[in-house]
C-alpha cells in the first residue's frame, strides 16, 4: 500500500507540475493530499466531535496526541508529504485512527481490506463527501452532481447523466477525439528542430475537446487570448478552493463571514472571467508579448 501511495502521489504531482506549471505549487499540493488520501488512507467519515458526542456515537479509533482546539492541524502543517505521515501514523495507531482538524473529526482507512468493506460491501452508507465552503460556494451550495451529498437527489442525477452520456454519444465525441489529436500532432511537428513546451500544446487539446463537446468551440493556437484568460481563470478557482482553508475546520459564523467574504468577491470575479470572456486592455497586453 505505502508503494502505491507513493507512486500516485508522485505521479499526480509530476503531472500537475507539467500541465499547470510553477504558479500552481498549491494546487499541486492539494492534489498530492488528495493522493495520499485515496491510496494510503480513505476519508470515509467526517464531522464534528459535538455531533459525535450529541448522537451518541462517541467511540472513535485512536489517534495522535492532539492540540487544544486545533486538534491536529499543525502536524498537518509539518509536512510536505501528507501522504507519507499517514503511512506513518497507520503503522503506529493502526489501520484505522481519527485526526482531529479544528472541531472536524476525520476517521481515516488505511488497509485495503478494510477500504474494500467500506466502499465497496457498504458503498452506500459512506457514499457521502466532503466539500470545503469555496467549492461549495461555487457550486450553488454544493447542489450541482459533483458536490451534492449522496441522496435520491444525487441518484436522480446521475441517471440523468447516463441518459445524456449514452455509447451512442460517446461515439459520436471519437470525431472530436480525433480532430483534436492530428492537431496536436501537426502542431508539434511544425516545430521541428525547435524547443517544444508541450504542456501548452497539452493545454489546448484537452480545453479544445472539452469546449467542443460541452459548447461546441475550439481554439487553434494555444496562444489565444481568450483561451489563455479561461485557463488563468480556472486554474485561479481552483488555487482559491482547492487547498481549503481555516474556515473549513471551524464551524463559527463570525470566521465564515470574516474569511468568505473576500473569498466571495474574488470568485464573483473569477466567473466574471470566465463567462464574460477577457478584458479586452489584458488581451491587447497578451497579444504584444507574444
Amino acid at each position: 500500500m505505502s508503494g502505491l501511495a507513493a507512486t500516485t502521489v508522485d505521479t499526480i504531482r509530476d503531472a500537475a507540475a507539467s500541465v499547470l506549471g510553477d504558479r500552481a505549487a498549491p494546487l499541486v499540493l492539494a492534489a498530492s493530499a488528495a493522493a495520499a488520501a485515496a491510496t494510503a488512507a480513505i476519508v470515509f467519515a467526517t464531522t464534528t466531535r459535538r455531533t459525535l458526542v450529541a448522537s451518541g456515537s462517541a467511540k472513535l479509533p485512536p489517534c495522535p496526541p492532539a492540540w487544544p482546539l486545533v486538534g491536529h492541524l499543525p502536524l498537518l502543517a509539518s509536512t510536505n508529504e501528507p501522504d507519507k505521515l499517514i503511512q506513518r501514523l497507520a503503522r503506529e495507531y493502526g489501520p484505522v485512527f481519527h485526526l482531529k482538524l479544528g472541531t472536524v473529526v476525520v476517521v481515516i482507512i488505511s488497509s485495503q481490506e478494510l477500504a474494500q468493506e467500506t466502499l465497496i460491501k457498504r458503498g452506500k452508507v459512506y457514499a457521502g463527501r466532503w466539500a470545503g465552503k469555496v467549492l461549495t460556494f461555487n457550486s450553488e451550495g454544493g447542489q450541482d452532481m459533483a458536490m451534492r451529498q449522496y441522496s435520491p437527489r444525487w441518484s436522480h442525477l446521475r441517471k440523468v447523466s447516463h441518459r445524456i452520456l449514452t455509447p451512442l454519444k460517446l461515439t459520436q465525441m471519437d470525431a472530436i477525439l480525433d480532430a483534436e489529436s492530428l492537431r496536436f500532432v501537426q502542431q508539434v511537428v511544425a516545430t521541428a528542430g525547435e524547443p517544444v513546451e508541450i504542456r501548452r500544446h497539452l493545454m489546448l487539446y484537452t480545453a479544445n475537446i472539452m469546449l467542443a463537446k460541452c459548447l461546441g468551440i475550439s481554439y487553434d493556437s494555444p496562444d489565444d487570448p481568450a483561451l489563455q484568460e479561461l485557463c488563468q481563470a480556472v486554474l485561479d478557482l481552483f488555487e482559491l478552493g482547492g487547498v481549503g482553508g481555516v474556515e473549513d475546520y471551524f464551524d463559527s459564523r463570525i470566521l465564515d463571514w470574516a474569511v468568505m467574504r473576500n473569498k466571495r468577491k474574488a470568485i464573483a470575479s473569477i466567473q466574471a472571467r470566465i463567462h464574460d470572456g477577457p478584458d479586452p486592455e489584458q488581451a491587447c497586453r497578451t497579444q504584444d508579448k507574444a
